[in-house]
């Protein structure tokens, strides 16, 4: 009797009942055996199913066999199957769940088989936690539950394109390794690391630097300088006019993700971003025991060119206190350069002669009485012609300039009259011209009263 180990690689029911079965060796070659006369013989009958059974189990599984066979008159028949390794099915004593960005992705592919043992293929992955250590996991590709593993690996590379946070739940085997069990993406338990400080931030890309990764083929980290500025609080770019005090960031993204290339084109174009970022601290992990040292630890990173480590960081505020502080992004949005696109910036608005008029003459209509007062134009209900004039900053484009008043109107662009067009309906006229850059745009409307009603609007239609 000859004993084999190896991987089944396709099972063959015949006439007869012949059982054929091709067994992938350690050597690389293809082996050959048979279960005859399934369908005879109803004392061992059960023991042929349960053979053949096993077979096709360790087949749908990837997983080794041992077979013991001997020479019949059929071929080499089986006389007794063994599956090598069974992995564990039930949860582990001790978890260890890390959050972090995805640093890379490494595909080892490996088939060995020695008594009593396999080696799996296996996903490799570096990860950058938010308690600013980096390390590498493996996800064991050849787990029973392949749909389970097949569903993992898709998030882990999805995580790993789009630069998001995920956090996965890892053991450590009797080697020292980390074996992912878990993972999860997206909401605010993943991205905050169950702390809830994931915050939003405005402002620029001031540089973008690479830091190598262990092992180097994983990949790299980016770090990007980012300096704060005020959040937009209304239409056309406008922010609140209180204080503000910027603060210097280190953004921490993977290379090659979506994230880092909209944080590259910010950089390149010199555009506003706004920015989802997790502190990167020395805080316990999620699942850690107290004064339990983290998986998978290297020396905690701190991020080039800011001459501050990572440890301690708070989420950035307006004070500068979060200056040279690392982050972990995981996700961007690039803005226009003046905020939006289809409405200019009104650096300054002049509307005196709309709310107050001109100065009225010192002799008014009337039989002059002690309680007489000056009044204005404007108080008195005379008609005259205001004027409304803005200093504006327009993104490149044509703008449409509408303008609703009841009286004429005339439309001047940088002291350049502008054709007024009707829209069809009453009262409201439309301009067109093409600009860029800063440009004062002045209404001058016949016949102005306190009771009529102004409007203008300007938006860039191409």
């Amino acid at each position: 009797m000859t004993t084999d180990q190896g991987f089944v690689q396709s099972i063959d029911v015949g006439r007869g009942g012949l059982v054929t079965v091709h067994v992938l060796l350690t050597d690389g070659s293809v082996a050959v055996y048979v279960i005859s006369d399934l369908d005879a013989d109803p004392e061992r009958f059960n023991e042929r199913l349960s053979k053949l059974a096993l077979l096709r189990d360790a087949m749908n599984r990837a997983e080794p066999v041992e077979i013991d066979h001997d020479t019949g008159p059929a071929g080499e028949e089986i006389e007794r199957a063994e599956r090598i390794t069974r992995d564990a099915l039930g949860f582990p004593v001790a978890a260890n769940a890390v959050v972090g960005l995805v640093g890379g992705l490494l595909m080892h592919s490996q088939v060995g088989v020695t008594p009593g043992a396999d080696s799996h293929s296996y996903a490799e992955v570096v990860l950058l936690g938010t308690n600013g250590q980096q390390g590498s996991c493996k996800l064991d590709l050849q787990f029973p539950e392949r749909p389970t593993v097949i569903a993992q690996l898709g998030m882990l590379q999805a995580a790993y394109a789009a630069g998001t946070i995920v956090r996965v739940l890892l053991t450590t085997d009797d080697n020292g390794q980390d074996w992912i069990l878990e993972v999860a993406e997206g909401g605010d338990i993943v991205e905050s690391g169950g702390k809830g400080d994931t915050t939003t931030v405005s402002g620029f890309i001031e540089s973008l630097s690479l830091i190598p990764l262990t092992p180097p083929a994983a990949g790299n980290l980016a770090s990007a300088g980012f300096t704060t500025a005020p959040e937009f609080t209304g239409p056309g770019g406008t922010v609140d006019p209180g204080p503000f005090s910027p603060s210097a960031l280190t953004l921490l993204v993977a290379e090659g993700s979506l994230t880092y290339k909209l944080i590259k084109t910010g950089l390149q174009e010199s555009l506003r971003m706004q920015a989802t970022i997790t502190p990167v601290n020395d805080r316990q992990d999620v699942g850690q025991e107290p004064g339990e040292q983290p998986s998978s630890v290297a020396p905690p990173a701190t991020a080039p060119g800011n001459g501050a480590s990572s440890a301690g960081a708070a989420p950035p505020d307006t004070t500068g206190e979060a200056t040279g502080k690392a982050f972990l992004c995981s996700s961007a949005k690039l803005l226009a350069p003046l905020a939006s696109a289809s409405r200019p910036v009104w650096i300054r608005i002049n509307r005196e002669m709309l709310d107050r008029g001109p100065d009225g003459d010192d002799c008014v209509a009337g039989v002059p009485t002690s309680d007489l007062t000056p009044a204005t134009l404007r108080d008195l209900g005379i008609p005259y012609t205001a004027i409304w004039c803005a200093m504006g900053c327009f993104n490149h484009g044509v703008y449409r300039f509408q303008i609703t008043t009841p009286a004429g109107a005339r439309l001047k662009l940088d002291d350049r009259l502008l054709c007024l067009y009707p829209t069809g309906e009453a009262g409201i006229q439309c301009g067109y011209a093409c600009v860029e850059g800063d440009h004062e745009v002045c209404v001058e409307i016949e016949d102005w009263t306190c009771t009529a009603n102004f409007a203008f609007d300007a938006y860039r239609i191409r």
